[in-house]
């Protein structure tokens, strides 16, 4: 049999020093906002003469130069991005070593690992990951006798899987172990009569397992449950962390991160005529409704969205402006959160969607609670990026405990929903 001698192809690539692709992104960005500002100069223009063959001509370049940034963009984002296997992959040697030496028998279970991820998410992840593989190791998954005096497997599992779901990344951590028991974490908060604790009584399982990432507990509970650090270094990332969990049966933890942190798809709202920028990965559904829709139901406003209740927060009550009586015959309200706590954020105006470059608020003004960055709009004004997960958790404690019951709500109550439509870089953008 012979052989062929023709050469086998080669996969051809070149080594790019970090900073160069640091900067070929901030040109980009800076590209973008001349883009935005040219479309706003167009409409101008075409709003004062629509008939001029000048007004025609530069919608057309601005068309053109759009699309050209955009693969561009999309150029600059795919070379910054690494598959989740190069974090992932320093994850066996430490559950067969911490397995060890716990005297436990795990099962480690990966996916998704070509799943990609800007490399500054890669890199902002890689210790979060670690805490919480570590935790799911010492507090979840049970001894071999433990596990075999609860008629489950000897051995236990951890999956850790990684997919794209809703233009954002997903990364999970799963286990088969014990489930974090919350009725005996209740008792001890309760005990350590730190101020708050108290409050605890009221709590259901859920908002007591999501406690484990909040800087309340006491030195002693934080060093056996604590993972308030994992939660502050995910949200450096912009990113959302998500516990469920069960006693007996497991913990899953859910973290979502955006695709990139350099360039993000964001809302433009108005508040008190000042402009904001929410960014869209963090809003679920664009709804808008009569005032006389909005109901006071155990002293909390709410509305009804397809058979769900959903409590109502305005977005001026967080910069304490004036909430007035300027909505007009309309209430523009955004649905964010996760799963069962999602509420309406209620703002002035909505002005649309477009690209947006977010920029650091520099070292001399530092964390700013409820704003992630800055962007510069299309006028050349600045405005801020909002951190809407930490907006409705700031102005969630407002709303009273409780369910809310279905039946004190009229049962011909509906919520008028319209349909937005909005240009990004020049084409039609249904939400």
């Amino acid at each position: 049999m012979s052989e062929s001698l023709e050469p086998k192809a080669k996969g051809q690539s070149v080594r790019v020093d970090v900073s160069k692709l640091e900067q070929m992104m901030n040109m980009v960005g800076e590209l973008i906002i001349d883009q935005t500002r040219l479309r706003l100069l167009e409409k101008q223009i075409r709003r004062e003469d629509e008939t001029t063959q000048g007004a025609e001509e530069l919608r057309h370049v601005v068309d053109r130069l759009s699309i050209g940034i955009g693969d561009l963009q999309q150029s600059v984002m795919k070379i910054r991005m690494l598959p989740v296997d190069q974090l992932f992959n320093r994850i066996p040697r430490m559950v067969r070593d911490l397995s060890k030496s716990r005297g436990k028998e795990v099962e480690l279970i990966m996916e998704g690992s070509e799943t990609e991820l800007d490399r500054t998410l890669i890199e902002g992840l890689l210790d979060p990951l670690v805490l919480l593989v570590r935790h799911a190791l010492d507090h979840g998954i049970e001894s071999p006798e433990e596990r075999m005096a609860a008629g489950k497997p000897v051995k236990g599992t951890l999956r850790l899987s990684a997919k794209r779901e809703n233009n954002q990344a997903l990364v999970i951590i799963e286990d088969d172990g014990a489930g974090i028991d919350t009725d005996m974490l209740k008792r001890r908060i309760a005990h350590d009569g730190k101020p708050g604790s108290e409050m605890v009584t009221t709590f259901n399982d859920q908002e007591i397992a999501e406690l484990i990432f909040h800087p309340v507990l006491s030195a002693s509970l934080a060093n056996e449950f604590g993972l308030s650090a994992v939660k502050a270094e995910i949200e450096k990332i912009r990113g959302r962390i998500h516990i469920e969990t069960r006693k007996g049966s497991g913990t899953r933890i859910e973290v979502r991160l955006p695709l990139t942190l350099s360039i993000i798809q964001g809302l433009q709202v108005a508040i008190a005529d000042r402009s904001y920028i929410v960014p869209m990965n963090g809003v679920v559904e664009i709804v808008r409704t009569t005032a006389d829709q909005i109901k006071n139901v155990q002293g909390r406003p709410v509305m009804v969205l397809r058979d769900r209740i959903l409590p109502i927060l305005w977005l001026r009550d967080y910069f304490r402006l004036p909430r007035g009586n300027d909505f007009g015959s309309f209430v523009s309200l955004l649905v964010v959160g996760h799963q069962e706590e999602r509420v309406a954020i209620a703002v002035d105006k909505l002005i649309g969607v477009q690209d947006v470059v977010v920029k650091s608020l520099g070292a001399l003004l530092g964390h700013v609670e409820g704003v992630s960055g800055a962007t510069t709009l299309g006028s050349g004004k600045v405005a801020p990026i909002l951190d809407m997960e930490a907006i409705s958790v700031k102005l969630r404690p407002q709303i009273p405990r409780g369910p809310i019951k279905s039946d004190r709500l009229s049962a011909s109550q509906e919520s008028c929903q319209e349909t937005y439509n909005y240009e990004v870089n020049g084409h039609e953008m249904v939400l």
